[in-house]
This record gives structure tokens, C-alpha cells and sequence, in this order.
């Protein structure tokens, strides 16, 4: 339960962020995040596609998350690929968001694992998982061959350089999604313990090139 309630926070503070229009936070994030780089917008631009091409894995791969042999990729259907992901851990729940002319969403719980959908779309906007250290997580990753608990070296070795190094971090914008992946603190700060897939916003693209 206390894992739900973490993920399910960091996941409406994303929303807030990114997908209701609540502009001024989608800037001072943006703008948190990318500080610890200080880079320009170039040099994003440029760490992005150099991310995509100095690996093997396709760029379809490296944005698609793989949970118990079933696929799912921001920009999906939810109900084209929900029963490819079992039985949900806990009833889904309606999210409001900050914005009162943003749709009403669902955020949908499985295990590790959570969803956001818009619910005027259907469409998967957000995709969120975590490390569990009390149990098996290897069973959620990413198509390019990253899973919870990998060291984050081999992000690197798999996806490049990140577009942003928060510090406690890597960040991919590939295409219109942006990839976030998390390490650990003391003994697991090398170490993913959370992989955040979200819909790469026009507003966020505007605030990087503003950068």
C-alpha cells in the first residue's frame, strides 16, 4: 500500500506538470531539471538524437514498457493492451486535474506498476513503475532490455548520453516521449529503481528550446 501511495504521488505530480496545462509548473520543473546539466537547448537537442543512435535497440523499444510479457507505450489505448498486463492490483481511481478545462483521468494500479489515462481519450499518457527490494521486479522493464533493479550504467550503455542528468538520474526525450530513469539512495544509488514513461508535451519541448 505505502508503494501505491508513493507512486501514485509522483505520478499526480507529473500530471499536474505535464498534462493539464499548468503552465508554471511545467516550467520551474523543467527548469529544476535541466539545471543541474546547463545546457542550452542545442545541447538537448543534440544529447536526444545522439541517445537514439549510439544503441542497437529501435526507437519503438526504447520508449515501450514490457510488464509479465505484455507490451505498453504512452500513446496506446489502454483497452487495447489491458489484458495483456493480468489482473489489476487495486480498483482504479478517477484523478482531477488542476487545470478545471483538463479532462477528468483514471489512474489504473497493477503490481510495481501504474497508469494514467485521460478519460476523454482512453490514450495512455503515463506510465510509472517501481523497484521493490522485498521482492522480484525483473519482471518490468523496457523492450530495449533495461529492468528495474539493472545498474544504471548499462542505461547508458543502452539508451547513451540522457538528454537531462538531474543528479539522481536519467532523462530521455525520444520522439514524443520523455523516458526517466530513476536510481536509488545508500546502497541501491547506482541502481534503477523506478522507470517513468510520459507523454512529451508541446509546452515541454517549448520550455527546453526556452532554456
Amino acid at each position: 500500500m505505502r508503494f501505491k501511495k508513493l507512486l501514485l504521488m509522483a505520478t499526480a505530480a507529473c500530471m499536474i506538470v505535464g498534462f493539464t496545462g499548468c503552465g508554471a509548473g511545467s516550467d520551474s520543473s523543467s527548469s529544476a531539471n535541466s539545471g543541474s546539466t546547463e545546457t542550452s537547448s542545442e545541447a538537448s537537442s543534440e544529447s536526444s538524437e545522439a541517445s537514439s543512435e549510439s544503441t542497437d535497440a529501435n526507437q519503438e523499444d526504447l520508449v515501450t514498457m514490457l510488464y509479465r510479457g505484455g507490451k505498453a507505450k504512452v500513446g496506446d489505448k489502454y483497452e487495447d493492451i489491458k489484458d495483456n498486463l493480468g489482473e489489476e492490483e487495486s480498483p482504479a481511481e478517477e484523478i482531477e486535474p488542476c487545470d478545471p478545462d483538463a479532462p477528468v483521468s483514471t489512474m489504473y494500479f497493477y503490481e510495481q506498476m501504474n497508469m494514467y489515462v485521460p478519460n476523454d481519450t482512453g490514450i495512455i499518457t503515463a506510465i510509472n513503475s517501481g523497484f521493490d527490494s522485498k521482492n522480484p521486479s525483473d519482471f518490468i522493464g523496457t523492450a530495449a532490455g533495461i529492468t528495474l533493479g539493472d545498474s544504471m550504467e548499462k542505461v547508458k550503455e543502452i539508451y547513451g548520453e540522457p538528454t537531462i542528468d538531474n543528479g539522481s538520474g536519467y532523462i530521455y526525450d525520444i520522439g514524443d516521449v520523455r523516458v526517466d530513469f530513476e536510481a536509488g539512495q545508500k546502497k541501491t544509488k547506482d541502481v534503477v529503481v523506478s522507470i517513468y514513461y510520459s507523454e512529451l508535451t508541446e509546452e515541454m519541448k517549448e520550455a527546453i528550446a526556452n532554456q
